[in-house]
């Protein structure tokens, strides 16, 4: 059941449901798209998250209009509203670009090769963005790899593919991170020159593909001399 709340004088929160359930993210995603084609320039922003959608809007704009159209909107059924196609994303899991990967197994108490299986076998849901410009926040993580964040941040570089509880998300540009880094990916995840913008947006299915360190090198440096590497 979907509530609606004002949260500022033009802003409208839409609230899904108060616990985290994967079968949101991709409805909530379908909700902000019909919005945005609905009214255009009337809203000023749209910030979903794992079960609320904001709604900030221009002050002309009636918000019972708001609130009217998105009552009609026919969601997808629970059963059928993850079946969009999985975003194949590369990662590197390697030492020399992640530099907890080591210490995040024997945390664990799982050698290095099971980690990365459970990690890249897994598909994660985008439940929000945020953070940084194109941060992915996903779940879930495979439950034998839930950890804490470190105590204190780290400088983390642009790429890095990180876990912490049960999320695992990848860094668009180097940040202060308390996530524990196990790899990284070499293709860009925010592009001022892209219409998209990011890569990755809310409601998308993501597996991480594992590529050699080599790899990695050959990619990055093709994004680079593409001055696809934005973020």
């Amino acid at each position: 059941m979907m509530n609606v709340s004002f949260v500022g004088e033009n802003s409208l929160l839409f609230r899904f449901a108060d616990d985290i359930d994967l079968s949101l993210p991709p409805k909530i995603a379908l909700l902000a798209n019909a919005l945005t084609d609905q009214f255009g320039e009337s809203l000023r922003d749209l910030t979903p998250s794992y079960t609320t959608l904001l709604v900030e809007f221009q002050p002309m704009q009636d918000p019972a209009a708001i609130i009217q159209f998105a009552n009609s909107v026919s969601l997808l059924p629970k059963d059928t509203a993850n079946t969009a196609d999985i975003v194949a994303v590369p990662a590197c899991y390697d030492q020399h670009v992640a530099p907890d990967l080591l210490a995040t197994a024997t945390a664990l108490k799982l050698n290095v090769d099971t980690l990365i299986e459970r990690h890249a076998n897994q598909v994660y849901t985008v439940a929000a963005i945020g953070f940084l410009p194109g941060f992915p926040f996903m779940a879930s993580l495979d439950a034998s790899l839930i950890l804490p964040r470190k105590t204190s941040p780290v400088i983390v570089p642009a790429g890095s593919v990180a876990i912490a509880e049960s999320q695992t998300a990848i860094y668009p540009c180097q940040s202060p991170g308390g996530w524990h880094v196990i790899a990284r990916c070499p293709q860009p995840l925010f592009n001022h020159q892209d219409p998209r913008l990011s890569l990755l947006k809310p409601g998308d299915r993501v597996r991480f593909t594992p590529i050699s360190y080599d790899e990695y090198r050959l990619q990055e440096q093709h994004y680079t001399i593409h001055g696809e590497n934005d973020a």
